[in-house]
């Protein structure tokens, strides 16, 4: 006991603030958009958590960056912009706010709640909402009752030439649009999502601004440049692009998925091994074709092997002959919450306990969680041969060579998942997300009055060039 406390004090002895300060971006989700505008260079998208601005010449939405230049949580009702006023504006839930030309946003008065029509000249505007009319002078930075210019109704519904949706090969149901001179232009559903088109094309264009849905509950990579957003609806983030899936069958039902033998595969709640192609969902075998269950809870791959994790045990085939199922069983493959595949070895992480096997289940090595630091067992993190561990008392190393067991870094906290990215551990607590060294044995946390969202870290994954951080209220980026 006197030689554990003294592994712990000294980690944390050797673990000391580094210095040198950490850009935090916000990263925009939404669930509805409300309105759509241009200035003639940019489109502005005003959506129920902030604003998206579409580049045209790059066709591409601008959804991370600085909360002060997205308006990040505000409920947008409404956006005046155009070529010829020298400011655009942003009527939301806070209040009403003029864009600087620093791309910031500065309030100009208190919220006047949901406005519905809008009109402007050359130094008026004035807005009509629930509580009233209104009229601003930017000249004179003077606001005053009622309707000072004509105004009309905020979303100008379809463009003369409705979209047709690529999916269904229907015509779409447009509440509003905007298009700029060089013929792109975005438009909003009838259902509240934003899509892109193009002049030169009848048909919409697979881009949704930005992640769709407000509730995430994890990130999958599924390999080239491939990435699955899971929660409210399942998003697909590609070359820059957001595309939310409109599956009922994928709804609520995917666990984890894998890019392999340029497939996508997906673990399923209820379909157990699936193929995602041509935008759906491929039932491949189930448990009556072997499966110990159809609930798989996560994928792993060696070769073209595939490996899927159940709660009673482990399949595995070949994806290009999926019907020879083969199994693992036995008390060491039951209700396991983590595991993974090296070259030579299964890794079953459980809640007391870390089993290592061979490749046919055989188990060779058991450690419980007080060897490995810890009272009980939370996640774990693979980088070549070394293991990364967390538990509710810190984290540790476990090398598959050699077997040696080292403390990174002792924690109260306790900590709810890992990621290694350019020998860098990421680490999310309860109170704030670490950031360690590895190379240096140094750290530093980061913390809601630092940035982020929240203080309580749920998931860390790489994304893009950076580091996404998963909180209980939204998510932030990290460069």
């Amino acid at each position: 006991m006197k030689r554990k406390a003294a592994v712990l004090i000294f980690a944390a002895f050797c673990c000391f603030l580094f210095a040198g300060a950490q850009n935090i971006e916000v990263f925009v989700s939404y669930q509805k958009a409300y309105d759509v505008v241009s200035d003639a260079f940019l489109i502005y998208c005003g959506t129920d958590n902030g604003v998206l601005v579409f580049d045209g010449a790059e066709r591409a939405f601008r959804f991370h960056g600085d909360p002060e230049t997205l308006l990040e949580g505000h409920l947008v009702y409404a956006l005046i912009a155009g070529k010829d006023l020298p400011h655009i504006f942003a009527f939301t839930d806070r209040g009403v706010y003029r864009r600087r030309g620093d791309k910031t946003w500065e309030k100009i008065r208190e919220s006047l709640g949901p406005v519905t029509h809008g009109g402007y000249d050359q130094q008026l505007f004035s807005v009509r909402s629930r509580n009233g009319s209104w009229t601003y002078d930017w000249s004179r930075f003077e606001w005053t009752p009622g309707e000072a210019v004509p105004v009309t109704v905020f979303r100008k519904g379809a463009p003369h030439f409705p979209p047709v949706d690529p999916q269904t090969g229907r015509l779409m149901e447009i509440t509003d649009h905007e298009v700029l001179q060089n013929g792109e232009g975005v438009f909003i559903t009838a259902e509240g999502y934003l899509m892109t088109f193009s002049s030169s094309s009848s048909y919409a264009l697979k881009n949704n601004g930005a992640l769709y849905g407000r509730h995430v509950s994890d990130i999958i990579f599924a390999g080239e440049e491939q990435i699955w957003f899971v929660g409210d609806h399942l998003n697909l983030y590609q070359k820059g692009v957001f595309t939310f899936v409109r599956d009922a069958e994928l709804k609520d039902n995917v666990n984890d998925a894998l890019w392999i033998d340029s497939q996508l595969w997906l673990a399923t709640k209820n379909n157990g091994a699936a193929r995602y192609v041509n935008g759906r969902l491929q039932p491949v075998i189930k448990a009556d074709a072997g499966l110990l269950d159809n609930n798989i809870i996560s994928l792993k791959s060696r070769g073209r092997r595939l490996y899927l994790l159940s709660k009673y045990g482990i399949n595995s085939f070949l994806v290009n002959d999926p019907r020879k199922v083969k199994e693992i069983r036995g008390i060491d493959f039951f209700n396991v919450a983590r595991f993974d595949i090296s070259e030579n070895n299964i890794i079953l992480l459980h809640r007391d306990r870390l089993v290592i096997t061979d490749l046919n289940g055989k188990s060779l090595y058991t450690y419980s969680a007080s060897t490995l630091w810890n009272d009980f067992l939370n996640e774990m993190q693979r980088d070549g041969d070394i293991l990364y561990i967390c538990g509710n008392a810190g984290i540790i190393t476990y090398d598959l060579q050699t077997r040696d067991i080292s403390v990174i870094r002792a924690m109260r906290e306790g900590v709810s998942d890992l990621l290694v990215k350019d020998s860098f551990l990421y680490a999310a607590t309860e109170t704030g997300l670490y950031i360690i060294d590895i190379k240096k044995e140094q750290f530093r946390v980061l913390t809601e009055e630092d940035g982020l969202r929240s203080s309580r870290i749920l998931k860390v994954y790489p994304f893009q060039t950076g580091v996404l951080v998963m909180t209980d209220k939204g998510l932030n980026y990290l460069p």
